[in-house]
């Protein structure tokens, strides 16, 4: 019996709290929604649409531009599976290619944070020359750096580039100088407010399309606040376009993102700087 491709599409990308592809997410496979059983039994498709090499342990992980790789399923296995990046805690469901059994192309995917339509493209990371800018590009491997380049780490803090380089395919620290900030300056505060993921901790509200819309948050200095989404996407369901973090030190203080605006694909053209109050 033949396995069933799937193939990715504009939509298949692994995809933070804030809608930002992630490179080098860990992917796995179920058979339903909730509850199932995780699919294993996965080899890797090449562009040809060529079968390939049994997937280690059945688990996926996106590529640079944070895309899910094509695979193929078991022998006769379902057309249509879901996928759980942990990224989210929300399976979303993959359908097989039309044609099945080492083809390629047409699947229809829905994205890992329930984005139906449109894509979000590495554009929605804005790249900055300095840390007061609020944003810098995440680091990715195999991407060439300039010396003082400013990126946030995989750790989520934040580094400039000691010389002109190319990343190898793992993070090297000694290849970037740690800039430290004092916790709870606005600075600092822009730096890690807009690194949502790394802050939720418990329950994640989310609307009936999936976007988050609210949760509690503990900063790296341990003080706690809250996260609140201001301005959901109304064209591109499960985006979030503006949102506030507090911080509930001595004095509370309060980020603020205003909204971004999306271009035709739901790729972020414009972000406006953080504020704080």
């Amino acid at each position: 019996m033949a396995r069933n491709v799937f193939s990715p599409t504009d939509d298949s990308y692994v995809r933070d709290f804030l809608g930002r592809p992630v490179a080098g997410v860990p992917v796995k496979v179920f058979t339903a929604r909730t509850g199932g059983t995780q699919i294993t039994d996965l080899v890797a498709v090449d562009d040809a649409g060529n079968l390939g090499a049994a997937i280690p342990s059945g688990i996926l992980v996106s590529d640079r531009d944070g895309l899910i790789p094509a695979f193929a399923g078991p022998d006769g296995g379902p057309v249509a599976v879901w996928v759980n990046t942990g990224q989210g805690g929300v399976r979303n469901l993959l359908r097989a290619d039309s044609t099945g059994g080492g083809g390629g192309g047409g699947t229809q995917f829905t994205s890992v944070l329930g984005k139906s339509s449109g894509t979000v493209t590495g554009a929605d990371i804005v790249a900055d020359t300095t840390v007061s800018g609020t944003y810098a590009q995440r680091w990715q491997p195999a991407t060439a750096y300039t010396a003082n380049q400013i990126v946030q780490l995989p750790d989520g803090s934040y580094g400039s580039a000691k010389a002109n380089h190319t990343s190898p395919g793992s993070f090297a620290a000694s290849a970037w100088n740690s800039i430290n900030l004092a916790a709870g300056s606005d600075a600092w505060l822009k730096q890690h407010g807009s690194n949502i993921d790394g802050l939720i901790v418990g329950a994640i509200t989310r609307d009936s399309n999936n976007a988050a819309t609210g949760a509690g948050i503990v900063w790296p200095d341990g003080t706690t606040g809250t996260y609140a989404a201001t301005t959901v996407s109304s064209a591109f369901v499960g985006a979030v376009d503006a949102y506030t973090v507090t911080y509930a030190g001595a004095v509370t203080k309060t980020v603020t993102q205003p909204a971004v605006a999306r271009n035709a694909n739901g790729a972020v053209t414009n972000r406006p700087a953080m504020t704080v109050s």
